[in-house]
């Protein structure tokens, strides 16, 4: 899918590596909708992270043969 690059600050260079795990909805069009962090090895990086998510394009899900809205869990790496 499309995947926006989160935004760094010069601060948060400093403190990589660091991951974020975001939990959301992926909607039967492939949007992503309500991402609440789940873990974090760092704080600073949660808005970026979550600002990133919003903006990504999934394939949608299907059940038994139909598009339908999924829970996923995806993890952000900042490096």
């Amino acid at each position: 899918g499309l995947k926006a690059r989160p935004e760094l600050t010069r601060e948060m260079k400093k403190r990589m590596p660091c991951t974020v795990l975001i939990a959301m909805t992926v909607t039967k069009l492939g949007r992503v909708v309500n991402p609440v962090v789940v873990r974090s090895d760092d704080p600073l990086f949660n808005d970026s992270a979550l600002r990133a998510i919003r903006q990504w394009k999934f394939e949608a899900g299907k059940r038994r043969g139909k598009p339908d809205d999924f829970r996923v869990r995806q993890p952000i790496t900042f490096k």
